[in-house]
Parts: C-alpha cells; structure tokens; sequence
C-alpha cells in the first residue's frame, strides 16, 4: 500500500472529493501527502541539535529538508513536474549564516506569510518569488488552492491536537489596497483586514495583541512599539500548536543527566523517560537513529534524528535531502523501546531577508525595482523592507507547545525620508552664521584629524551608544 492509498483511507473525506482538473487534484493530494509526512515530523525534526559553539545550551532545530522547508505546503510538487529542480532549502540557508546558537524555525509560517505577499506581487517580482518557491510550473489559482487545502486539513486533522492558523493585514491610514487582493487572502487565507493610523502609538498595541491572542501569549510582540514613517503595511502569520503525548511521560522520573556537545564536554540537563518501553516507531540509518514520538490520535508526531557522533549534526541538517528523508520515514518500523529526551522551553527571532534573498527574491527587498501593484493601488514604490520571524517551543512530559508568528513588513520608496541614527556617527556642535567662502573653507578642514576649525565648537566620534552616557576619553 501506498503512501497515499494509506492516508486516503484513514482520511476517507478527502477520497470523496469531486473530481477535478488533473492537476489540482495531483496538488491537493500532493499537499495532503506532504502535510502528513513533514508536519507529523516535527515542531522539532532535529530535536537534540549538539551545540556548536560549546556555550553550555542546546540547538535545537526545526530542519525540514530542501525544497520542503521554505514552501512546507508545497513539499510535493515535486510529483507533479518531474523534475530534479534545485530544492528550496530555508535551514540550510539559515545555518550557513547562524551556524552556532539555537535555531528554532517555522517553514509552515513563512510559507503562508510570503503566500499572502506572493498574490500581491506583479511583473518580475512575482516570477522572481515563483522560482524561489518552486512554482513555475502552477498558475496563482493553483497555489491559492493548495493553501486553502491546507489550512483546512491542518486544522482539523487531530481533534485531541490543538492546532491553529491564522493571518493578517494592517495597513496605514490612506494607503489603497487593491480589493481582489483583500478578496485573495480572505477567501484562501482566512485572512483578517485592518486599516490603523502607524502614527498612533495605538496601532502597534493592536497588531501585537492580535499576536499574543493567535499565540495564546507566547509571542508578545511582532512589530515595534513605534511604526516607522515609511512602513505602509504588515501581512502577518500566526501558528500555534498544543498536543499532549499519546505516551507521556513520567514527571517522577524527570532528573538531571549529561548532555554532550559537539565540543565532546557535557552538561547537566533534565531528562525526561517513560516507566517502562512503550510503542513508537523507529529506524537506524548509516549512524542515525531515528525516531517518531507521536501526539494525540498520531495524526501529528515529533521525528528526532540523533547522529552517532554529537559533532556530525550541524552537516546531517545542512545536507539532509529528499532521499535521505524518504528513507528514514518510510522504513520506520514499529516496536517498544525506551526514549528519553531533554526537558526544554526555546525563545527563537531572526530576520529572513538576506535567506531569502539567496533562494532568488531580491527584487522584492529592491525599493528601485520592486512591484506590489497587484497589493497596492496607489503606492507605486511599495517593497519588502524584511521579513521578521519568530517562535516559540516548550516540550515537557505531557506533550509539546509551539507557535511561530512571520510577518512580512512593506515600506514605500516615495514616502516621507527619514534617518534612524542607529549605528557609529559623527557630530559637530557649530555655529552657522558665516560668510559663503568662509564656510566652504572651513568645511574642507572638517575632517578627523584636522587641528582647527573656527566654525566648528565642538566635535564628535561615536562607536558606543553606552558610552554617550558616561565618559569617553
């Protein structure tokens, strides 16, 4: 039996759909496949990723291979085009720039932001985020589709699982958004709509509640307190996910125990076991164990890839692909064994702009060549100053909870200019009242090192913005 013959019959609903055109009904069953097989592995597919650096924590990593990463939606699409494109691979482009430290990531959340974003994009804007997310080959009706799907299926696939998605957008007060654009991401998204005044301190208040309350308080904040003048718009995805073990653990048994990091030193960390083997599904593979943790009624499960030797992990993660992964999930067999694994609570933020950029999206972060016609109707310059992503993970003896909130930040080229001294300046205190030559004379004289300047009173280097309060010598 298939893969596919397995989860149609236990999800018969979807064996009862009316049929379709070809290749959408390939989409949504490709969907369904990749929804069941990526999302049961995991809020932590890397559950004990060593540390690195030696700092004394953990890494813990969501690493969805390659092209399932970024689009976890559209995990296989690959099915449909027969193709070997290069995979999109979001974890890998992640480690390559935050190599040490915890990394906990979402792809599900950016996938369903940039989706939003991607109906709003035009011209070659929209083609460079097609080929970054792998979807030459669908039209935007297609991908829209997928999403509904999805959402769909993913919220209502476990009732003992607590899984919620929700998406929004904000924009300022006067700026148009297009309305078959509200229509797009209202009807395939669910998507929420607000116009709020950026200029009131306000505004920011109601976008960050509407983050705690989608997150049940887990993410307090997503935008600052003050919106910059130039930001005309926020799509926002919100994840939260709660599921009790459908074996847990036993609190009693919780006590400290070593934890050895890539470096080969240990660390004391709580470990968390069961009173007695129980029933998972497992697999050893060239120096990996393997092993899938399920929640609830199953539908949903933690997969842990644990390496041999603790200093192999970060390129186990790094180059783990389609094949890889096919093997480790369709060879899992079923039996009774002990599992421990660490007792952790993971706070995790990045900004996704240079990733993104390296799978092929530049032009949309480009404020000169840009194009969100189809999202904005009277804000030509409109661009995506960055994508903000954050999460949150506490894995414990009854089960696990998460959330992950993604929002993608647009600004206009042709707003108001501002500067945000954020970084090393210069300053002069000086009088300005001087003859035109004058003025040109001293101003070439203006430079650090040079001993005299009559219209300058006083100068200034800053490096440290702490050490403005104290005193510099």
């Amino acid at each position: 039996m298939t893969g596919f013959e397995g989860e149609r019959e236990a999800f018969p609903r979807l064996g009862e759909e009316k049929p379709l055109q070809h290749r959408g009904r390939v989409l949504r069953m490709a969907i369904f496949h990749g929804a069941i097989t990526l999302l049961c592995a995991a809020m932590v597919l890397l559950a004990i990723y060593m540390l690195a650096s030696g700092d004394g924590g953990f890494i813990f990593m969501l690493s969805i291979f390659g092209f399932f990463g970024l689009v976890f939606g559209f995990w296989a699409l690959h099915y449909l085009r027969d193709l070997s494109a290069r995979p999109i691979n979001i974890e890998g482009e992640v480690l390559k720039k935050w190599h040490k430290g915890n990394i906990f990531i979402s792809p599900l959340s950016v996938a369903m932001a940039l989706g939003m974003a991607y109906n709003g994009a035009a011209g070659e804007t929209r083609v460079a985020m097609q080929r970054a997310l792998e979807l030459e080959d669908l039209t935007l009706p297609d991908v829209n589709d997928s999403y509904r799907s999805l959402i769909d299926l993913l919220v209502e696939l476990d009732p003992r699982v607590e899984f919620q998605i929700a998406n929004s957008l904000w924009s300022r007060l006067g700026i148009e958004i297009v309305p078959s654009f509200l229509g797009l991401i209202r009807q395939y998204f669910d998507a929420e709509a607000a116009t709020l005044d950026f200029d009131d301190p306000t505004a920011s208040d109601r976008i960050n509640g509407w983050v705690r309350e989608k997150t049940r308080g887990r993410i307090e904040e997503i935008v600052p307190a003050l919106i910059p003048p130039e930001v005309i718009a926020y799509l926002i995805n919100a994840i939260y996910f709660k599921g009790d073990w459908t074996h847990q653990f036993d609190k009693g048994r919780t006590k400290n125990a070593p934890f050895t990091l890539a470096t080969g030193s240990q660390v004391s960390v709580p470990m968390m076991s069961h009173e007695a083997e129980v029933p998972v599904r497992f697999a050893f593979h060239d120096g990996v164990a393997v092993v899938d943790l399920p929640y609830g009624g199953g539908a949903f499960s933690m997969t842990i890839a644990l390496p041999e030797d603790p200093g192999d992990v970060a390129a186990l993660a790094t180059d783990l692909g389609e094949d890889r992964w096919n093997q480790w999930i369709t060879t899992l067999d079923s039996g009774a064994i002990e599992v421990s694994i660490p007792k952790f609570t993971l706070e995790y933020s990045t900004e996704l702009r240079k990733v993104l950029s390296a799978l092929g999206m530049e032009i949309a972060f480009n404020p000169d060549k840009a194009n969100f016609d189809s999202l904005f109707a009277n804000a030509t310059g409109a661009y995506i100053s960055r994508v903000l992503h954050k999460t949150y993970v506490d894995v414990h003896e009854e089960g696990t909870e998460a959330a992950a909130v993604t929002v993608v930040e647009f600004r206009d080229r042709s707003g108001p200019p501002s500067i945000v001294v954020n970084r090393p300046f210069l300053f002069a205190i000086r009088e300005r009242f001087r003859l035109r030559f004058q003025a040109d004379f001293f101003n070439a004289l203006n430079v650090p090192g040079n001993s005299f300047n009559p219209g300058v009173v006083c100068w200034a280097r800053s490096t440290d913005v702490g050490g403005i309060n104290g005193v510099n010598h």
